[in-house]
Order: structure tokens, then C-alpha cells, then sequence
């Protein structure tokens, strides 16, 4: 590689981001290089965090399928996929807690941070119970050979002691992720990134020595779902006993009132968060329910093929967030405009990008994913690429949303576009086929979400949000 000198000025300057010593940031210009240095190195380590569990799904995935048989695979299997849950299971306030502490970070106010940290890890310590009391109803009470329809005698032995090692590790989560969301915050995602890495190389270890000692299926379940928790254990002894010791929670400093706004803004989270899942993930029922499960896999190949470029977008944009709210608490308004112009090219670029590569080669690559087994028409492909299109762009501006607090606009639009997708997709599948589905999504989206986001963005600047009132309550 050539020295770094020999490369054009502006290439060196943004190579500069991806040191890990800091920028000062006395001035706008250090500031501004500080957040950059920031999401870039933010957005790199999520991507190799991404890669690294990719390459650990290609891998177990045959290990434990070959171990463990096709109908213990299948539990395991849908109880790995139902980890997507923890998006939920926090009740919002991880994303509270981020939009929070960027704002406290952005007025240099740790005191504020550390409040609102002790009073959301209080709140999940009281969910994480919650769930905990539930592990013996879904062990004992719900009959789940009968739900999963087991045949297999060692199956039906396991599923409960599985469903238990899962609900256990769901209620772990739930506290130990505030860690993560504060890291986040404070613009350190890179840092929770690298130890995602490190637990995705231990799930793969742990996954290997379970196949390889014939453990019983609640271990490969802890295998693949422990490990997360150990290196998040790991993760908070560290940050919070060296790196930022001031910041160490304490239930001396949980306020009420932090409380209140913390779930008050986690719940907006929530409902937005569900109104998305909808949107995004009822197109497989709906196809199955109107057309029938067989024609499930004409979609959900090529649409498994073109959410590389959601990933893509979200390693790329996700560090925007706390970085916005820590600009705009500093009143840095021209570096959120120029930043937000710019990531809306950016993720409008690249989606297109993206989906005409998928078009165009598309149906080759599908042909060496599955060989013949399924069919895809053209057109499905370019709907594809169109919603994805659309949704980098929304993807962008949610991120500006997020930042400035701005969470009833976002939450009033989702909800309405997921009832009209829900309305719309059924029609237009009876009448196009599986491609109705995401033409249904991307207009629904388009007409309900990013349109009017994109209308009220101006008011954004004439009427820039207050800064959030610090929690009640002094910290020692």
C-alpha cells in the first residue's frame, strides 16, 4: 500500500478518521473531525461485527444441523430467530437511553449521563424480572411438542429444557444491552462493535465444542446465545470499572422523573419499532395466506438476497444517530445540515447502486445460491430495488429524527403506513402476484413515510427541538 503521503489531501484527511487517537475539539473544525472519527470507526467495526456473524451462521449452521437432526435443528433454529425479540423486550428504552445520554455527552453534563444510566438500568432490571417470571409458565405450561409438532422421542425430551436456556438468556439481555446503548451514546459503537466480534468468534467455538462433545440441545441454544452475554458482561465490567469510572451506575442517583421520560420515550421506540416489523416483515405471510406457502420462496430468496443493501445502509448510517444529538445539543447546526445532506446522497447512491447490480445480476447469482428451485421474475427484482431505494433514503432521514428527538412525527407515519401496507399488499398480491408485495410497501412508503418526513424537514430548522430538561435530582 502507498505511504500515506503520496495520497490526495482530502483521501488523507478522512484516513485520519480511522485512528483511534482522538481529535481535539476546542474548535468546530475538531468537533467535527472527532464525530467523523467517530462513525467512521463505528461503521467499520460494525461491519466486520457483521461479517464475522455472517461467517458464524455459514458455519454452525451445518454443524448443528448435522448434530443435532432435522427436528432439534428446527427448534434450535426458531429459537435463534426469535432472539429478534430483544428489539422489543427492552420496552423502547435502550433507544431512549441513546438519544439521552448523546444529549447529555453533546453539553459535557456526565452527571446527567450517569443518571439517566442508573435509572434505565433500574427500569431493565424490572422488565429482565418480569421476563425471568415467565420462564416457568413457557416451560411448564405451554405444550410445545404439540405446538412445534414433535415426533422425534429425544425432541420432545429437550424442547423444555431449550425453551428454558432461551428465556434465561432473553431476560439476561435485557439489562446487560445497557452497556451497548450507552456506549452508543457516546459515540463508542465501535467499541461495542469489537466485542460483538468477539462474541461471534466465541458462539462459533462454543457451537464447535458442544457438536463435537454430543451435548443435548439446550447447550448448543447456550452456545449460540450465552456467548453475547459473557462478552456484554465482559464489556461493562470494562467500561464501567476502567474506562469510565465515573460513570458507574448507582441506585443513589435513580430519579423518578428520569424514569418517566426514559419509558416515555422508550415506549414512542417501541410502537415504532412494531409499526416497522410490520411493514417490513408481513409480506411472506401475506403472500402465504393469499397465493399459499408455496410461492413464499419465489419472494423471500431474492428479497434474502437484496437486504445485504439494508445492512450495508445501516452499518453506514446507525453511528449518524447519537452523533446528530450530541451536534445538535452543541447547536452545531451546520454540521448536521452538511451531514445530513450528505448521507442522503450517499444512501441514496449506493441503494441504487446496489439494487441495479442485483437486477441486472441477480437471477445468476440466485442460480449459484439454490440452483433451479426457484423461479424469480424479473419484475419482483426491480420492485425489490425500488423499495430499497426508498428505504435507504428514509433510513438517512430517520437517523436525523432520531437524533433531534423528533420520535412522534416518525411515530405517526409508521403507523400510518403500516395500515395502509396492510390494506394495500393482500389487493395487490391477488392481482400482480408475490411482486405486489413490495410495490404495495415501497408506495405505502413512499406516500405515507417519506414524503411527509421530507415536507417537514424544513420546520426542522426553523424550529429546532429544546434540548431534553435533565432528570430531577442532584448526583453526589
Amino acid at each position: 500500500m502507498p505511504a500515506l503521503g503520496v495520497w490526495p489531501a482530502a483521501v488523507r484527511h478522512r484516513l485520519r478518521w480511522l485512528s483511534f487517537k482522538p481529535f481535539e475539539e476546542n474548535t468546530p473544525d475538531g468537533r467535527s473531525n472527532e464525530r467523523h472519527r467517530r462513525i467512521a470507526l463505528s461503521a467499520a467495526a460494525s461491519a466486520l461485527s457483521k461479517v464475522l456473524g455472517m461467517v458464524t451462521a455459514l458455519v454452525s449452521i451445518p454443524l448443528a444441523l448435522g448434530y443435532l437432526g432435522a427436528e432439534r435443528f428446527g427448534i434450535w433454529s426458531t429459537l435463534s430467530s426469535l432472539m429478534v425479540a430483544l428489539q422489543f423486550a427492552d420496552l423502547g428504552i435502550g433507544n431512549g437511553l441513546i438519544n439521552r445520554v448523546a444529549e447529555a455527552h453533546g453539553r459535557g453534563d456526565r452527571e446527567t449521563i450517569r443518571r439517566y444510566l442508573s435509572s434505565g438500568l433500574l427500569a431493565l432490571l424490572v422488565v429482565a424480572g418480569l421476563v425471568g417470571l415467565l420462564i416457568p409458565a413457557a416451560v411448564f405450561w405451554v405444550p410445545w411438542p404439540q405446538l412445534l409438532r414433535l415426533q422425534d422421542a429425544v425432541a420432545i425430551a429437550e424442547v423444555g429444557t431449550a425453551v428454558a436456556a432461551f428465556a434465561a438468556c432473553l431476560a439476561l439481555a435485557i439489562p446487560l444491552g445497557v452497556v451497548q446503548r450507552v456506549q452508543i451514546g457516546l459515540q463508542q459503537g465501535f467499541v461495542a462493535s469489537l466485542w460483538q466480534c468477539a462474541a461471534n468468534l466465541l458462539s462459533l467455538l462454543a457451537i464447535w465444542l458442544a457438536t463435537q462433545w454430543q451435548l443435548g440441545l439446550a447447550w448448543l441454544v447456550l452456545a449460540l446465545l450465552a456467548a453475547p452475554l459473557l462478552t456484554a458482561l465482559i464489556n461493562g465490567l470494562w467500561f464501567f470499572g476502567v474506562a469510565e469510572r465515573g460513570l458507574r451506575p448507582s441506585p443513589r442517583v435513580v430519579t423518578a422523573p428520569a424514569v418517566r421520560q426514559l419509558l416515555g420515550t422508550g415506549g414512542q421506540f417501541l410502537v415504532l419499532q412494531l409499526a416497522v416489523a410490520v411493514l417490513v416483515y408481513s409480506d411472506s405471510l401475506v403472500i402465504a395466506s393469499v397465493l399459499g406457502a408455496s410461492h413464499v420462496a419465489t419472494y423471500a430468496v431474492p428479497e434474502k438476497l437484496f437486504s445485504i443493501i439494508s445492512v450495508l445502509l445501516a452499518t453506514l448510517l446507525i453511528p449518524l444517530w447519537p452523533a446528530y444529538g450530541e451536534a445538535i445539543a452543541r447547536q452545531d447546526t451546520a454540521w448536521v445540515r452538511r451531514t445530513l445532506k450528505r448521507s442522503l446522497w450517499m444512501a441514496t447512491g449506493v441503494s441504487m447502486a446496489g439494487a441495479l447490480l442485483l437486477v441486472v445480476g441477480g437471477p445468476a447469482l440466485m442460480r449459484l445460491w439454490v440452483g433451479d428451485a426457484v423461479q424469480v421474475p424479473w419484475v419482483l427484482l426491480v420492485a425489490l430495488g425500488v423499495w430499497k431505494v426508498l428505504e435507504g433514503a428514509g433510513l438517512a432521514l430517520a437517523m436525523y429524527l432520531n437524533g433531534a428527538g423528533i420520535i412522534r412525527l416518525q411515530l405517526v407515519t409508521a403507523c400510518v403506513t403500516a395500515a395502509a401496507a396492510l390494506v394495500a399488499k393482500p389487493l395487490m398480491v391477488q392481482a400482480w402476484g408475490v411482486v405486489g408485495a413490495p410495490l404495495a410497501t415501497a408506495a405505502a412508503y413512499l406516500a405515507f413515510t417519506l414524503l411527509p418526513l421530507v415536507l417537514w424537514l424544513p420546520r426542522t430548522w426553523r424550529q429546532p427541538r429544546p434540548p431534553h430538561p435533565p432528570a430531577a435530582g442532584t448526583a453526589p
